[in-house]
């Protein structure tokens, strides 16, 4: 179902849906047809069997509020049968986390969007309250023994009253949905079409087999016939044994097929019968029996259509009869009446798709009928042109037309959050006004600060955006108002009264695996920015519909891949580009600009597998000596550790390394001690007579050694292991000149004074104007390896000021996709060493610490870059100025405090730095 505007525009219909509303429209007709048969033209009730055709061929509805279904749904019985019609079983799509404005901080956790390709608020409706009612009622009768858990924390579950919902048998949705589902029956079903299908075909290839065998006409009347009425397509006349009346065939070259017994110097007759079967050639009857025939067979079940499948075919020789009359006066009913008695005398057999003078599938009370209507027809006025056209008109929009969409707010009576008063329910249901989606921009903005003109209304919608309520709720209409409703508060309300209106972001995503899964997903992340340029202009429905419409055209990008295209890491970033281009290009106006930031990650390669499998193989030829004496391990590579994964263990002790002095070989995972836990032994391989018999741990003396050669190796080898970590984490090249000359554009002469919130949303935009752009320079600044001459003054914009404002720009799209609460940026320092001149004293810390902006519109650049950055100079400071004998006393105790004073001292009432002890790595070890 497609939602524009906050309302549904269009849906489609399942088989069930469709032979429903089909029934309903045939019934309607039906009782036209018993009303008004000798009142209208004939051709009316062709009109409208075509629309009963369409409604049960057709898929699509439009939805309507004169429709006879929007009448319908008032009644809730009505509605739930309604409902349960479109329980269809289906394949679902792929998963998608769906919108929501960016700066929203605190109901991000409730709105956890679950519905397909439907914007809005969807949380746990699957089984609980049946409607506000109920709640209410239970309330008045004193029931509320669940009350406490219910309404604990400000947050309504709904989980008291479960036992109330009647049972899934008693329910329409069970019922139809565990028949849809149930194999026999869909076999029953294709059983049916397959069996009507073979019935049609099979009457169509024996009368065509007799029709071929059938000779042309060779009279002079057929020829001077012919010759007076020309046509544009090819008509032919031919004569068969095989049928006792006339009838036609054919679509492109059409054939009257006449009985042998014709007679063919009746010239009055003749005219009648060639007439009548002129009009069906004109009128494309043929193709009418067609599509009729296919009808029947794919709705079979349907008693409705079979009594549509004889009405259709009396109707269509009745409108034929009427044209006739017109073409030959109203002295020629009662001959031409006698021609019909004198043929219906010869019929014969059932021909179903083929349009007979005189045949009809119901036989005598059929002939009556046609002779009835002959001899009552009369010249159409223009009052009866008028009444045809209306009331083809109104089936139309009654009948065919489904039911529209009622705006929630009618179907909302409370907001079922039980933390909310009646007054405050009230108060937040009030901002759901009417006529909302037809008010210009500035016209909704004021009419909104009219409404919530005091300082109490606007804490409590504050609140309320904040609360992250939840709710269970069966499915129905108040479950949907209730999505309706926060769908329009955050999508809506929210971002048009917000002190940042005028540019607002909406963020989702959309994954697409490859089968097999194990060749991993392909991301497409998205941050949707609408620019209001004229409010005056700007009607809330455009901007709506901008939103929706870039959002629909985001996530299905990756579903109208192919999975060679998908494989095709260059091939899909620039689709991707094209894409963004043609939304901003397509959904922006003159009121209204439209952009669009992503982050596109398409399937990487990993050549480094091959390699991780090639050194598995050699360890296991290296170890495998020694696993009769009881050596085990493991491989695992990380690309964050030194070294190759390597894990050995012996006698549930831990292994650094095993010493084969006859091999001349020292196994280790790496030289250094840093991965190793406390009681990681070094072992020795133990060899008599040549050769190994077993291992032994090293003794005091010797592990000592290690201790020393190990804490040497991994202070002279930091800067090598720091290096081969560059070496091998660079996955993109060095930034060009360019590259970094696009990026201090941002650089403008008051960046600095400039919002951090509107400074992210411009390093955003350029992040995603080139997304292997931002990977080079951010690649460059993280291993400080730049290919470019750059002052220092570039270097530390590049190094800071971005990767502040990049790694802020990622909590809140990680926000989004998580539908978690916004988690505080976080910065990791460098690793620090510190030894004394002969090495036997040494020291190292590890640190981390993370920040929260209470208002990133307040803060400024510059006021953000220098608490940050006085942090980490003040660490820095400490740990070089502190001299080492003050550091080796020191404990992780210590240092966290140290580093907390600092926070203190550099952080402000809009930014605040925080660290706890699970930030700080601190080792130290005086061996002197």
């Amino acid at each position: 179902m497609q939602y524009i505007g906050g309302m549904t525009m269009f849906s489609f219909m399942n088989l069930l849906q469709m032979s429903f509303y089909g029934a309903v429209t045939i019934f309607i007709i039906v009782i036209f047809r018993v009303l008004f048969m000798n009142r209208l033209p004939k051709k009316v009730f062709v009109a409208l069997w075509m629309i009963a055709l369409f409604r049960l061929l057709i898929p699509i509805s439009l939805a309507s509020p004169f429709s006879i279904y929007s009448l319908a749904q008032k009644n809730e019985d009505v509605k739930s049968m309604m409902d349960a019609l479109k329980v269809m079983p289906a394949i679902e799509a792929v998963p998608v986390e769906e919108s929501m404005p960016l700066d929203y901080a605190g109901g991000q956790e409730s709105r956890e969007y679950k519905e397909n390709n439907k914007a809005g608020y969807k949380a746990g409706y699957h089984e609980g309250y049946d409607t506000t009612e109920d709640m209410e009622d239970e309330a008045e009768n004193g029931d509320s023994k669940h009350a406490d858990e219910e309404y604990a924390n400000g947050e309504y579950t709904g989980s008291g009253y479960m036992d109330k919902i009647y049972p899934e048998q008693n329910n329409y949705d069970y019922k139809l949905n565990h028949k849809l589902n149930s194999g026999a029956w869909m076999a029953a079903y294709i059983t049916g079409v397959i069996i009507f299908a073979l019935f049609f075909i099979s009457s169509y290839v024996k009368c065509r087999k007799e029709f071929n065998i059938s000779l042309p006409v060779r009279h002079e009347a057929a020829y001077k016939w012919m010759k007076e009425h020309p046509f544009k397509r090819k008509i032919s006349i031919r004569q068969t044994g095989f049928t006792c009346t006339p009838l036609t065939y054919g679509i492109i070259s059409p054939v009257i097929l006449m009985p042998k017994i014709t007679d063919w110097e009746d010239k009055e007759q003749l005219e009648y019968i060639l007439a009548h079967e002129l009009t069906h050639i004109k009128r494309f009857d043929a193709v009418t029996k067609l599509i009729m025939a296919g009808t029947l067979c794919v709705h079979w079940f349907n008693p409705f259509v079979w009594v549509m499948y004889n009405l259709l075919n009396r109707d269509l020789e009745l409108s034929c009869d009427e044209e006739v009359i017109r073409q030959f006066g109203e002295k020629a009913k009662a001959s031409y009446a006698r021609t019909l008695i004198k043929m219906e005398e010869r019929k014969s057999g059932l021909i179903p798709l083929w349009n007979s003078f005189s045949k009809s599938p119901i036989g005598k009370n059929a002939m009556e009928e046609r002779i009835t209507a002959i001899m009552k027809s009369r010249k159409t006025s223009v009052t009866a042109v008028f009444a045809e056209i209306i009331l083809v008109l109104m089936t139309v929009v009654i009948f065919t037309t489904s039911a529209s969409a009622v705006s929630g707010k009618y179907q909302l009576k409370r907001l079922p959050f039980g933390a909310l008063t009646d007054d405050e329910s009230e108060k937040l249901l009030a901002l759901w006004f009417d006529g909302y989606e037809s008010m210009t921009v500035t016209d909704f903005r004021r009419k909104a600060a009219e409404l919530t003109d005091t300082e109490k209304y606007m804490e409590l919608i504050e609140d309320f955006s904040q609360a992250g309520y939840t709710v269970q709720m069966k499915e129905g209409k108040e479950a949907d108002a209730l999505d309706e409703y926060m769908d329009y508060f955050y999508h809506v309300y929210e971002p048009l009264t917000a002190e940042r209106w005028q540019v607002r972001e909406f963020s989702g995503s959309v994954e697409k695996s490859l089968e097999p899964e194990i060749r991993g997903q392909v991301s497409w992340e998205y941050v949707i920015s609408l620019k209001i340029l004229k409010p005056d202009e700007l009607k809330v429905r455009e901007y709506q519909n901008a939103r929706v419409l870039a959002e629909e055209d985001m996530r299905t990008f990756l579903q109208d891949r192919t999975e060679a295209e998908l494989s095709d890491g260059e091939y899909l970033l620039k689709a991707a580009r094209e894409r963004v281009n043609q939304i901003e290009r397509e959904r922006s106006s003159d009121k209204l600009e439209v952009s669009v930031a992503y982050a596109l990650f398409p399937l990487e390669e990993s050549p480094d597998d091959a390699i991780d499998a090639q050194t598995k193989e050699q360890w296991d030829k290296t170890l495998a000596p020694y696993l009769e004496f009881g050596l085990t391990w493991q491989y695992h590579p990380s690309p964050d550790n030194p070294g190759n994964g390597l894990r050995m263990y012996w006698k549930g002790t831990e292994v650094r390394g095993i010493m084969d002095e006859e091999r001349g070989m020292w196994i280790t995972e790496h030289t250094g001690n840093s991965i190793y836990s406390e009681n990681a032994v070094e072992l020795y391989v133990v060899y008599e007579k040549g050769k190994a018999v077993g291992l032994r741990p090293a003794n005091n003396e010797e592990q000592d050694e290690w201790d020393a050669i190990r804490k040497n190796n991994a202070l002279s080898a930091g800067e090598e292991y720091e290096e081969e970590k560059r070496r091998k984490g660079r996955t993109f090249p060095n930034g060009s000149r360019q590259d970094y000359d696009s990026l201090y554009e941002l650089t403008s002469p008051n960046y600095k004074e400039m919002s951090v919130a509107e400074f992210n949303d411009a390093v955003l935009a350029w992040c995603n104007e080139d997304y292997e752009r931002m990977e080079r320079v951010g690649t460059d600044s993280a291993l400080k390896d730049y290919a470019v001459e750059l002052t220092e003054e570039e270097r530390h914009f590049a190094a800071f000021t971005l990767w502040f404002s990049r790694m802020e720009n990622y909590r809140v799209i990680q926000s989004i996709q998580t539908g978690k609460r916004e988690q505080d940026p976080e910065y990791e320092g460098e690793r620090m060493n510190r030894q004394s001149e002969d090495g036997l004293a040494w020291c190292t810390l590890d640190y981390r610490f993370t920040y929260h902006i209470a208002d990133k519109d307040k803060l400024k650049v510059a006021e953000r870059d220098e608490c940050l950055e006085g942090m980490i100079s003040g660490i820095r400071r400490f740990w070089e100025e502190t001299d080492l004998e003050t550091l080796l006393l020191m404990s992780e105790e210590d240092i966290v405090d140290r580093f907390r004073v600092l926070a203190k001292k550099y952080g402000s009432d809009l930014l605040t730095i925080e660290v706890n002890e699970d930030m700080v790595g601190y080792q130290c070890k005086d061996e002197r």
